[in-house]
């Protein structure tokens, strides 16, 4: 099964337009997630389940959000 995110940009010059980046581990809505190299906090906000025909790999898109965590949630460590 394979995972995407699709986080909704909400900076300046790119208003709106989409990106794609794909998860290891599954999460709900409502989940934080912290990605790394874009140092960029998101909130799930929406999950859609691709059943494949005939077998094949599901697809799981996550739709997100840019935000900040609530201050009891911290990036990994390094």
């Amino acid at each position: 099964m394979r995972i995407y995110c699709h986080i909704r940009s909400t900076s300046s010059g790119r208003a709106n337009k989409p990106n794609y980046f794909e998860l290891e581990r599954e999460a709900q809505v409502g989940d934080f997630v912290y990605f790394k190299l874009a140092d960029l906090w998101v909130v799930i906000t929406a999950k859609y389940i691709f059943m494949a025909e005939g077998g094949g790999d599901s697809i799981i898109v996550l739709d997100a959000l840019a935000t900040v965590p609530p201050t009891t949630i911290r990036p990994p460590a390094a």
